[in-house]
């Protein structure tokens, strides 16, 4: 399978559709469905709500991802036919959380309709995958697409519910806009998540790992931001003082581990590369990124010139080696910078995530097709 072709099947996309279970696929697709949580966490940091909730509520998001990954995958694998394992799989989770909410929120009386609302969205959010996959070519915007467009029209179709039950009631659009613009946020995390798992799954050995340097920073990255948001929902509770400063001590320890490993790729890319040519040293590409206000500039040379330099490279060896999208780079560290921009920061970062995912990937590769033995040496 090409790195960004969809297959024939959404079945053979998550692992399931073979002779044999593809392990890595199902695990990634499961964590990606886990890690799409922290795109929701956002509203509740956002709109300010009592911890004791927030909790609850995080609980409640990541126990309704992972059961609809999980039944997904169970229900892909034993029906052949997509769009009916896709209403299997939607109608069993539905069913499978609201009677989980009568055990978490006891004296809690479920409308039926609301029952119904819950299994149509599951279904919606699984058909939306498959259908999408089925008419785009390439996977990771397939999912992502997919998975908005169904979000989309259940957040319209509860709207549609609400209103009817209670013509009378006032519509708030800026909460409104906030919900859809944390789903849109989370399906970007489970599309970037989702691809890059697939490509770690499918990766084979070289000198760079590429499930190595992918799943560090996944999770790094991931675990990192939630724990940012935790600290800065409960950071005006003095009674949780104690744990705010085990979060964050978890919180710098996460942060710092995926900034050596992505550091380390980088370092590794410039020594691949070191045959008189290029514009820097692996230690001077690194080392100068600490200089501060030089760094603004260097780290256009360090990432940037690493795509510039590398195809430079693969020319004058008359290598057979993918070239890096020295574009990509560029849109990478521009995003990162318009990031600080508020409001604007929480699109540019679900976006600059995404890339970084596909920067990594595309730099394994790059560096697993130089030679062992450099074309110079």
């Amino acid at each position: 399978m090409a790195q960004w072709e969809s297959s024939a099947r959404f079945r053979e996309l998550i692992g399931v559709g073979g002779p044999r279970i593809q392990w890595g696929r199902a695990l990634a697709f499961m964590t990606a469905q886990a890690l799409a949580v922290e795109g929701l966490l956002v509203q509740p940091a956002l709109q300010h709500w009592p911890a004791s909730f927030v909790w609850r509520q995080a609980a409640q998001w990541l126990f309704e991802n992972a059961l609809l990954g999980l039944v997904g995958l169970i229900a892909f694998r034993l029906v052949r036919n997509e769009s009916l394992a896709a209403l299997a799989g939607g109608i069993t989770t539905g069913g499978i959380w609201v009677a989980a909410l009568w055990q978490w929120q006891p004296g809690f009386r479920i409308a039926p309709v609301y029952a119904v609302l819950v299994m149509t969205s599951c279904v919606m959010e699984l058909l939306g995958m498959v259908l999408a996959v089925r008419c785009m070519r390439w996977f990771g915007l397939a999912v992502g697409i997919g998975r908005a467009c169904s979000l989309i029209l259940t957040i319209a179709m509860g709207r549609l519910v609400e209103r009817l039950s209670n013509p009378a009631a006032s519509v708030d659009w800026a909460a409104w806009s906030l919900v859809v613009a944390c789903q849109l946020l989370s399906v970007s995390i489970f599309a970037a998540v989702f691809w890059a798992g697939v490509q770690a799954a499918d990766a084979g050995k070289g000198r760079l790992s590429k499930r190595f340097y992918l799943w560090s920073i996944m999770f790094g990255w991931a675990v990192g931001e939630t724990l940012a948001v935790l600290v800065y929902v409960f950071s005006g509770r003095s009674d949780l003082a104690a744990s705010l400063i085990g979060v964050s001590l978890a919180l710098a320890v996460v942060s710092i581990y995926a900034a050596v490993v992505f550091l380390r790729l980088f370092y590794k890319a410039w020594e691949a590369i070191q045959d008189g040519y290029a514009r820097t040293t692996p230690g001077k590409a690194l080392g100068f990124l600490f200089i501060p206000f030089f760094n603004l500039y260097w780290v256009f040379q360090a990432t940037w010139g690493l795509a510039k330099d590398y195809n430079r490279y693969a020319q004058r060896h008359s290598l057979d080696a993918p070239r890096l999208p020295a574009s990509l780079f560029l849109v990478y560290l521009l995003s990162g910078f318009a990031g600080l921009i508020p409001y604007v920061g929480l699109a540019t970062w679900a976006l600059s995530y995404g890339m970084a995912l596909v920067m990594i990937s595309k730099i394994c590769d790059a560096v697993n097709a130089i030679p062992e033995a450099p074309p110079y040496g």
